[in-house]
């Protein structure tokens, strides 16, 4: 992914205006080009648009937004009575925001095809190995009363692109697909999901024994596992290991998870409202979809960590790293970003200790 936007350094929080596109300017290439070289400069559309660029009484900023005909990005602009770009924000992916913001159903079926996408991929590289990298997907399964129809040929070119899959054959109502050699050879060890019940459960209770130093404890490792329907809502899993392994479709909410790795691991529209994981490792971490309502991940490393379409709603992120983690279509605004840190080494030295906080139980 290439973005084109301005880093901050040190930065004690996230900060955020709030802002409103009052009108959008489809500017020629030539002159998008010269507003990005010389924002300084007095241009036309900036006078003949000055009402439209005004703060307003509740501090919400009303502002332009400048699009080249050819040109993914776009400038947002408050003049505040000038004839330049005196207060300006570069977005990125800014024309596919306006298309979104102008045909809101769109947003619903991006989403409804993502998660489709999201979901074959995790199937087929859980039943896939060395010897065997096709996998058949049966189109209709996926369409499901009240959600948009999924379309077969943009589901092909999506799979393609994602650059696990080497080929696919599209028929009326499924897909043949081939994954790379790469992505055959990291298959998950192990496949859990509403039938392993029991199984969990017997886990689950190990690890409890463990952590209590009791006799017939084991500490929960779910290492390179693929877990969907999976209920672990209410469960006490501190320090338990789930690197490299993927979530679909599961309930952690109210869940126990201090200390807890979660290295390289997927969330794919899991619900984790009021999930405790202070001292955890989210490095590496992907969540999609996933509502994080009133989430408590004090001191937790986020580094590298990719978040689209969350629900950060009383979410604390308190202390925690967060270098190079992106954050797209989720609000930060109503999110806890208290000290956060923007440097992994700093941030290490600074809040390591011997011990997390399950070890010291």
């Amino acid at each position: 992914m290439n973005l084109n936007t301005r880093l901050h350094c040190k930065d004690e929080e996230v900060k955020a205006e709030k802002c409103i596109v009052e009108k959008v300017i489809e500017l020629d290439d030539k002159e998008y080009e010269s507003l990005c070289e010389d924002l300084m400069a007095y241009r036309d559309f900036i006078t003949e648009n000055k009402e439209s660029m005004y703060v307003d009484t509740d501090e919400v900023v009303h502002c332009i937004l400048a699009l080249g005909e050819n040109y993914d990005d776009g400038i947002l602009i408050n003049s505040e009575g000038y004839d330049y770009a005196r207060y300006y924000s570069v977005i990125p992916n800014a024309r596919q925001l306006v298309v979104l913001d102008r045909y809101p159903s769109m947003k619903n079926f991006m989403e409804r095809m993502s998660e489709v996408v999201e979901d074959i991929l995790s199937k087929a590289v859980a039943e896939s190995n060395e010897d065997n990298r096709e996998y058949t997907v049966e189109i209709d399964k996926y369409n499901k009363p009240g959600e948009p129809v999924v379309n077969p040929a943009l589901l092909d070119d999506m799979l393609t692109d994602s650059r696990v899959v080497e080929d696919t054959i599209l028929y009326d109502d499924s897909i043949e697909l081939r994954l790379t050699e790469q992505a055959a050879n990291t298959q998950y060890q192990k496949y859990y999901d509403a039938n392993n019940l029991t199984e969990i459960e017997i886990i689950c209770a190990k690890h409890a024994l463990w952590l209590y130093d009791e006799s017939g404890g084991e500490r929960a490792d779910f290492s390179n596992c693929l877990l969907e329907n999976v209920d672990l809502s209410n469960r006490n899993l501190c320090v338990a290991v789930f690197n490299d392994a993927a979530f679909i479709n599961c309930n952690l909410d109210d869940a126990s998870m201090c200390g807890t790795s979660f290295e390289n691991t997927k969330f794919t529209r899991c619900s984790m409202k009021h999930l405790t994981a202070e001292e955890a490792d989210f490095k590496d971490s992907n969540f999609y979809n996933c509502d994080l309502k009133g989430a408590y991940f004090t001191h937790s490393n986020f580094t590298k960590a990719k978040m689209a379409d969350c629900n950060f709603h009383d979410t604390s992120f308190t202390k925690c790293c967060i270098e190079s983690s992106i954050f797209t279509n989720c609000n930060l605004k109503i999110a806890d970003l208290s000290n956060v840190s923007y440097f992994e080494s700093d941030w290490l030295s600074e809040h390591s200790e011997d011990e997390s906080p399950a070890q010291s139980m």
